[in-house]
């Protein structure tokens, strides 16, 4: 009887086909329902093993310039306001970690820094694509045949500029810009010989680019502090205006940049994104840092504050002198 059944509904096509086609929407209809079933019984499964929601909630409280809640105050200048206080420290890696953790999403303020990826950033001329961090560690030397031109004044004579006695004038960054008729020594430009850098951002390595401004920060409050390193600089601790390198001598330094485009002498661009200016001066991996929080009119907000260590080297040395010291050479 199958059969027979068979043989009258395959001799019209147009039943056959919606058949077939009701059978299909069957079998897909029972697929998806089990599949369905399955899975929400294992998400039934993972939902009694987890939480729904984990949530860290910002704490306010009225707090001192430095962020530390205060239940009264003596001082109306030191009140800051009611703010969120900010939590250092607190580990949430056994949190995301957890097996049953599929994602999480962390609302937070943090700093990144990556070894290998100098960041980048476009100037106004989109052609161009400068490192970002303008802080840097390098050695160098400062040569005379580099740093000598022709003198005006004597035809067919070359003078290196700044280069006295006891080395080459490195300004004082607050005195930059001194000209004396004694000593004949102005802020002027040096062509350094750029051996090393620590991040690679300095594109202008080596010798024969622009020349740059260079000058050292030293500021009255750390003269005592780093007395022999500056006495081994020939520092000028009476008129504290300059220190002295030598030539041809390999130094360290941290340094702080100006990137520009530079010029030679007859204004012929050299150096392009090169550095224009390096002001040696102290580096902020040896601070400590606090919040400090703000409530004065114009000033209002939180802020980071960093604070000075004994562990911070000076900015300036030989690099002889660096190498035979293991304290010198794990800061450097």
């Amino acid at each position: 009887m199958l059969s027979m059944h068979l043989r009258q509904l395959f001799r019209k096509p147009t039943r056959t086909a919606l058949y077939l086609a009701v059978l299909i929407l069957l079998t897909a209809f029972f697929c998806t329902s089990l599949n369905l079933y399955k899975d929400s019984q294992y998400n039934l499964q993972l939902a009694e093993k987890t939480f729904h929601t984990i949530a860290v909630m910002d704490l306010y409280a009225d707090v001192d310039i430095n962020g530390n809640v205060v239940s009264e105050l003596k001082d109306a200048r030191d009140y800051a306001g009611y703010r969120r206080v900010t939590v250092n420290g607190y580990d949430i890696s056994p949190v995301v970690s957890a097996p049953s953790v599929l994602g999480y999403d962390l609302r937070t303020r943090y700093g990144a820094y990556s070894e290998n990826n100098i960041a980048k950033k476009k100037d106004s001329y989109s052609r161009r694509i400068i490192p970002f961090y303008k802080e840097d560690v390098i050695r160098f030397k400062i040569g005379i045949d580099a740093n000598s031109v022709l003198d005006a004044y004597n035809l067919g004579s070359y003078i290196t500029l700044n280069l006295t006695d006891d080395g080459f004038a490195i300004p004082e960054i607050m005195n930059r810009g001194l000209f004396t008729d004694d000593e004949h020594i102005s802020y002027i430009t040096f062509v350094p010989e750029i051996t090393w850098t620590a991040t690679d951002a300095f594109l202008n390595k080596g010798v024969g680019y622009a020349r740059i401004s260079i000058s050292i920060d030293v500021p009255d409050s750390i003269i005592n502090k780093y007395s022999n390193e500056l006495t081994a600089l020939k520092f000028d601790f009476e008129n504290k205006e300059y220190v002295y390198i030598e030539p041809e001598i390999e130094y360290i330094g941290i340094t702080e940049m100006t990137k520009a485009d530079g010029f030679d002498e007859t204004m012929k661009p050299v150096g392009i994104n090169g550095v224009s200016c390096i002001v040696f001066n102290s580096d902020a991996m040896f601070d400590t840092y606090s919040y400090f929080y703000s409530n004065r009119i114009g000033n209002v907000g939180e802020y980071v504050r960093g604070t000075h260590t004994k562990a911070h080297p000076f900015w300036l040395y030989k690099y002889e002198d660096v190498k035979n010291s293991p304290e010198l050479s794990e800061r450097f």
